[in-house]
């Protein structure tokens, strides 16, 4: 499997390689097949699929691109002014914007759309704001708007852009290193597989979990939330105590005699939990005889066997993650020692 490491200064050579391919295939200007992108997830074999199926005009609508932009001849009298339909104010006509669908707002209502767009997380398509208008506003229009008044958020917006190879990019993720090294990995598929980024780090590039070959991702997850959870505690309560039959408290034997008797004041049997009498002697129990085979010993049973399992594999998964944690601090040692001899020479 193909693999590449992208740095984070890289990150925007990366991105126009996919852009660049739509672009020239599809005669589209960059925002447009970013837009176009994004949509498809940065799949660019998915986007050309869709192409060829649904045709250009019905998939350009869908995903908010227009193509023909609309020349429009501003007049060239200071005096002429432009109703905005957002504010109702008529306003000059060196202050409006228009977008590629033709809608034409003054450059405060745009600029007050964008920045709620922005805060909103939704910078990496803002729509047009006239009604029912599906149109993803031009880029280079926003980052111009938003960029006079809030240089912040214009900084935001370009970095959400550059972000949105890897956020929305199934074949690029970021490295779940800690601290973050910056780095993010581009594989040719995202199926099952391990990788290893240029800082060291080993990960499964499906689920950005510790390397766990030949185990696949589903069952790791369930083996992580196992380990983390309290279900062997309860396992070990129901292979080392009996509930009682009065007020089923959970009661652990501390003798050798079966008859157990519980600080509510209830006497039971230890062997199959059934509420009996006080008096008692080594060959039977007053009011109780526990010959008949109970489902609950077999669920004990069952449960102290799978108890047992867990122990066993849990003990060698630690013993593994214990030495490669060794191994990887000596590592770090020998290479600490080097670069030490390495100044000193």
């Amino acid at each position: 499997m193909g693999l590449k490491v992208i740095k984070r200064e890289s990150l925007w050579a990366a991105q126009r390689e996919d852009l660049r391919i739509v672009m020239d295939l599809l005669s589209v200007k960059q925002h447009h097949a970013r837009t176009l992108l994004i949509h498809y997830r940065w799949n660019v074999e998915k986007l050309i699929t869709v192409y060829f199926e649904k045709g250009e005009s019905r998939m350009f609508s869908e995903v908010g691109v227009t193509r023909d932009e609309l020349v429009v001849v501003t007049p060239h009298e200071s005096s002429s002014t432009v109703l905005c339909n957002i504010c109702m104010d008529d306003v000059s006509a060196n202050v409006v914007s228009r977008m590629d669908c033709g809608h034409c707002f003054c450059n405060t209502c745009w600029t007050e759309h964008i920045v709620v767009k922005i805060n909103e997380g939704q910078s990496k398509r803002i729509r047009c704001m006239a009604h029912e208008c599906n149109t993803v506003c031009d880029e280079a229009t926003v980052r111009s708007l938003v960029g006079k008044r809030h240089l912040d958020l214009g900084e935001k917006f370009d970095r959400f852009l550059l972000e949105s190879y890897i956020e929305d990019n199934k074949l690029v993720k970021w490295c779940p290193s800690t601290p973050h090294c910056g780095n993010a990995i581009r594989a040719k598929n995202d199926e099952f597989c391990e990788v290893e980024c240029s800082c060291g780090l080993q990960f499964c590039f499906s689920c950005l979990s510790e390397a766990h070959s030949p185990c696949l991702c589903s069952m790791w997850q369930l083996w992580t939330q196992k380990c983390r959870d309290e279900s062997e505690t309860v396992n070990w309560i129901t292979v080392n105590t009996m509930p009682c039959p009065k007020c089923h408290r959970a009661v652990e034997k501390n003798g050798g005699c079966n008859l157990i008797r519980c600080v509510c004041g209830q006497s039971f049997c230890w062997l199959c939990g059934g509420a009996t009498g006080k008096n008692h002697n080594q060959w039977s129990i007053d009011d109780h005889s526990c010959g008949r085979y109970k489902e609950d010993m077999e669920k004990a049973e069952h449960a102290k066997r799978n108890l047992y399992r867990y122990v066993h594999y849990y003990s060698r998964y630690k013993a593994h993650k214990d030495s490669f944690k060794q191994e990887s601090q000596l590592w770090e040692m020998i290479e600490d020692k080097y670069q030490i001899c390495k100044q000193g020479t």
